[in-house]
């Protein structure tokens, strides 16, 4: 992070003071109570949003501000009557508490141990043990990360070893079962020749069931020619009896005939005999011959 202007407004003895600070170092000289701290402490306020409250407002003054340019980006930070927020380039932040937006975070980058000493501080790191020293160099380069990368693949790597010692138990537990499972080639094949033998005992079933179906066709056609044979032969009788049935019926035709006639033979003979009678009695009432006038003699 590089600053390289600040401007200050209505904070503490600053009404509007504005620092040009150079890139590398910037000396801030002056008589007591001027206003030097009040520098360091306005940045801070702008860095870390604290301390809180409005105690360092100028006397008489409504709003506080505290802008810089930090690597060509303008962050400001205001706080007022109904205002309290950040801006970085003209974009405005909400400042919530003592926290400090991500964004203006991420552009600053600083920390209050590292990046700042007091006035009254011991010179820096000069006093700190050499754990304390190591510590404040860890945090600055960031080697915790490295702490952490290692404990972590450490941790990764006994899983491993874990997972790798169970696996190789597994395996050779699976060897032990593939030894202890070696029948089970021999007794595929086997399986295969049973499997071919009941195959061919299914297909004998089979055919055995159709020629079953077959025999029992055969039966019923045989029967049925009996039963055929045995009609033919009833037929044949019946035909013989119906020849002799129609030869009675012929002679009772015939029979019918005559017995027709005889009645007519009959009828004619009783007209015949009825005429006789008329005769005789018209001839017992004739007393003498009508040609030659003679008497009749009965």
């Amino acid at each position: 992070m590089t600053v390289s202007a600040l401007r200050i407004q209505n904070f503490q003895v600053h009404e509007e003071t504005k620092v040009r600070l150079s890139p590398k170092v910037t000396t801030i000289v002056g008589p007591t109570d001027v206003g030097k701290s009040a520098i360091v402490r306005a940045l801070k306020w702008l860095c870390f949003n604290r301390p809180s409250g409005q105690a360092f407002l100028r006397r008489g003054k409504k709003w506080i501000r505290v802008s810089a340019k930090v690597d060509g980006k303008v962050l400001l930070r205001e706080k007022g009557k109904g205002k309290n927020e950040y801006r970085v380039d003209k974009r405005k932040l909400k400042a919530i508490g003592t926290q400090v937006p991500r964004d203006v975070g991420d552009v600053l980058k600083v920390s209050p141990t590292i990046n700042f000493q007091n006035q009254l501080d011991a010179p820096f790191w000069l006093s700190l043990t050499p754990g304390q020293v190591s510590k404040e160099l860890n945090s600055v380069v960031d080697l915790g990360v490295i702490d952490r990368a290692l404990k972590n693949v450490n941790t990764k790597l006994r899983k491993v070893k874990v997972r790798l010692s169970i696996s190789q138990e597994r395996l050779d537990e699976a060897k032990g079962r593939v030894r202890e499972l070696q029948w089970v080639r021999r007794a595929r094949h086997e399986l295969t020749s049973i499997e071919r033998v009941y195959n061919c005992l299914m297909e004998v079933r089979e055919n055995r069931v159709s020629l079953q179906g077959i025999i029992e066709n055969v039966q019923n056609d045989v029967a049925m020619r009996d039963l055929a044979g045995n009609r033919v032969l009833c037929g044949c009788a019946l035909i013989r009896r119906g020849a002799g049935i129609v030869g009675i019926a012929s002679k009772r035709r015939n029979l019918h005939i005559l017995i027709c006639e005889v009645n007519k033979c009959e009828e004619m003979l009783q007209k015949l005999e009825q005429q006789q009678v008329r005769v005789k009695r018209k001839l017992s009432q004739v007393k003498e011959c009508p040609l030659c006038n003679q008497p009749i003699k009965s």
